[in-house]
């Protein structure tokens, strides 16, 4: 990053990475910010005091950034798995940027990262101007990527059913796990060898 920036990251993830909530956006996010300002921040705080508490020390550490002459910037990755989008409807459904204070402090930058859909959920305060800058596809990626291959495997209607299964799922599944939900979902018989050779050829 560059030398005159302060950088705290949140990486949204349903596994793996820093979780996809904004309980743990607050917990995680509070953490840094209260390093920038020689804090411990080591216990979660209730729902209630969570903007209260988050936004304290926002702008705590933005002013710290100020004194030294530093752009204190938010990095926030992958917003769509945000678990808000899960249930948006519900009445307790809280995104995680609607900790974010409608102003944000002096000096503050956010960057977020986020697939085109779902859009910005209906509970952001945040009116700081916004700048959608849309991503190239990666060369490296392009370079290692087959799309003849992609084409050819999602022919197959049961490679279709594994992805889905796979995407649904959120997690590991197993051959026999797969040979059991592909059986349920043809209401035929299918063998675990044929699943592993599906699972084999995927690109």
């Amino acid at each position: 990053p560059p030398p005159d920036s302060r950088i705290v990251s949140y990486f949204v993830r349903r596994i793996g990475g820093d979780g996809n909530n904004r309980g743990s956006f607050a917990f995680v996010m509070g953490a840094q910010l209260a390093s920038i300002l020689g804090r411990e921040y080591i216990e979660d705080v209730s729902e209630v005091r969570q903007p209260v508490e988050f936004r304290k020390l926002l702008c705590d550490a933005a002013s710290k950034c100020r004194d030294n002459d530093r752009t204190l910037v938010f990095l926030i990755d992958g917003l769509d798995e945000d678990s808000y989008f899960e249930k948006p409807d519900a009445p307790d459904a809280k995104s995680i940027l609607s900790l974010l204070p409608r102003s944000l402090p002096e000096g503050v930058k956010v960057i977020t990262a986020s697939r085109p859909n779902p859009r910005l959920p209906e509970d952001v305060e945040c009116d700081a101007k916004r700048v959608a800058v849309p991503l190239k596809p990666s060369p490296i990626a392009e370079r290692y990527i087959n799309v003849e291959d992609i084409e050819k495997f999602f022919k197959k209607q049961t490679a279709v059913d594994i992805v889905a299964f796979l995407a649904a799922c959120g997690d590991a599944l197993t051959v026999k796990n797969l040979t059991k939900l592909l059986t349920m979902r043809s209401g035929q018989t299918i063998l675990s060898h044929d699943v592993k050779q599906y699972v084999e050829r995927s690109p």
